[in-house]
C-alpha cells in the first residue's frame, strides 16, 4: 500500500499496489536514497462481509473499489503518529478525483468536513492546482497570491479552525514580538547550519561574498511559506545581478528541507535550524499555544515529527538583508518581522531596497 500526502494541503490518498505485501505501508521516498526510510507495519483489514464469507487478507480491491473507509481511518492514525509523506511520483500514485470511487471520495471529504479536521475536497483540489501552477512562472504579486489563499481558507476551512489561528496571531501581536526581534543596524548573528543536502553553511562565508538576503519560514506544511519561498526563488537571477545571495531558514529537519527544495526546484540554500537556535538569536521564536497544537494535530501538521523535536516552537516570518557596515562587520540593513503568518514583504520590495543601497 502506497500513501501520498501533498505538502501544504489536507489531502490523503490511499492506493493499493498489487506488488506490495498486504501488511506493509511504504512512504514514497525521493529519487535519491534517503537514510533510514520509513516503513510502518499495518495489520491487514478485513471487512465484516468478507469475514462472513470466510475470506481473510487484504480487501482493498474487492468489488472493484480501491478505497475503503477502514483504510482511510488507518491512514489518518498513521499520519497522526508522525508521518509526513512525499508526492514525488504523484502522477503514478495519486488518482484524480474523477477516478476515485464515490464511496471513497465521500469517506475522505465527508469525514473531514463533518468533524472539522479538514478543508474539504474542493479546497484540496484547488490547493493542488495552486501547487502545480506555481512550478511555472508566477507573474502575480505575492499579495495577490495570498489574497487568493485567504479567500479559499475563508470559504472552505471550518470557522472554528479559522478562529483558533486568528486568536494565536492576535496574541503574538499583543506580545510585541516583532519589535523585540533583530532590528536594522544590529550586528549580524553568527551561525552554522546544514542546507537541504546536509552541507554546512556558515554565516561568515555568506557575508564574505557580499550582501545576503535571509528569510525565515515555518515549514513546507504552511501554504503561505510555500508561496513566499516560490516567489523568492523566482528573483534569484535578479539578486545575482545585484550581487546578493539568498538563504532561507526553517526549523524543519534536513530531510523535510530536501523534500521542499526538490519539489519546488529551489535555487538557493534552505537551512535547517534544529532546535531553533538561530531563530532565537534573531528574536523570532515563539511557542505554539496548546489550543493551536490541538488543531495542528487534527489536520496532520505534526510539528514534533517535522522539526525533529517536541518543543512546538516556530519562528514568526521575517526577512533580513545584511551588508558590510563602516567598521567592516556585517550588520542588518533591512529588517521586517511579522507576527501574522499571512503577511510577508513583496520580493519586489527586496529588490528595490538592494538596488537603492550599496555596501
Amino acid at each position: 500500500m502506497v500513501v501520498t500526502f501533498l505538502p501544504s494541503t489536507l489531502e490523503i490518498g490511499v492506493e493499493h499496489e498489487r506488488t506490495a505485501t498486504p501488511s506493509t505501508c511504504t512512504v514514497q521516498a525521493p529519487h535519491r536514497a534517503i537514510p533510514q526510510p520509513y516503513f510502518v507495519p499495518v495489520r491487514p483489514m478485513v471487512s465484516r462481509s468478507t469475514q462472513s464469507r470466510g475470506v481473510s487478507g487484504d480487501t482493498s480491491t474487492s468489488r472493484g473499489s480501491r478505497f475503503t473507509t477502514k483504510r482511510v481511518v488507518a491512514m489518518r492514525k498513521f499520519l497522526q503518529s508522525g508521518a509526513v509523506l512525499d508526492n514525488r511520483d504523484e502522477r503514478r500514485l495519486a488518482q484524480p478525483a474523477t477516478a476515485m470511487p464515490a464511496r471513497g471520495r465521500q469517506s475522505v471529504t465527508g469525514d473531514t468536513m463533518q468533524n472539522g479536521v479538514g478543508s474539504g475536497h474542493a479546497l484540496i483540489m484547488k490547493w493542488r492546482s495552486l501547487e502545480e501552477s506555481a512550478l511555472q512562472t508566477e507573474t502575480r504579486s505575492l499579495r495577490a497570491i495570498y489574497a487568493e489563499r485567504k479567500e479559499l481558507i475563508a470559504k472552505y476551512v471550518p470557522t472554528g479552525i479559522q478562529t483558533v489561528h486568528a486568536r494565536a496571531v492576535e496574541e503574538l501581536k499583543q506580545s510585541d514580538i516583532a519589535s523585540r526581534a533583530l532590528q536594522a543596524g544590529a550586528d549580524a548573528p553568527e551561525f552554522e547550519l546544514p542546507d537541504q543536502n546536509g552541507k554546512l553553511v556558515r554565516s561568515a562565508d555568506l557575508h564574505a561574498r557580499g550582501r545576503v538576503v535571509i528569510f525565515f519560514v515555518r515549514g513546507r506544511w504552511c501554504p503561505f511559506c510555500v508561496a513566499q519561498t516560490q516567489a523568492m526563488n523566482a528573483i534569484v537571477p535578479n539578486l545575482k545581478e545585484l550581487k546578493a545571495s539568498l538563504v532561507a531558514i526553517s526549523p524543519q529537519t534536513v530531510h523535510q528541507s530536501y523534500l521542499m527544495a526538490d519539489q519546488h526546484h529551489l535555487q538557493f540554500p534552505l537551512l535547517s535550524d534544529a532546535e531553533n537556535h538561530v531563530a532565537r538569536q534573531f528574536g523570532l521564536l515563539y511557542r505554539v499555544p496548546e489550543y493551536q497544537q490541538d488543531v495542528y494535530r487534527r489536520v496532520f501538521v505534526n510539528l514534533p515529527f517535522l522539526n525533529g523535536n517536541d518543543s512546538w516552537e516556530l519562528p514568526i516570518p521575517a526577512v533580513y538583508i545584511f551588508g558590510q557596515s563602516g567598521s567592516g562587520t556585517a550588520s542588518v540593513l533591512y529588517a521586517r518581522a511579522d507576527p501574522d503568518y499571512m503577511e510577508r514583504p513583496e520580493p519586489s520590495e527586496i529588490l528595490d531596497f538592494l538596488s537603492k543601497t550599496s555596501c
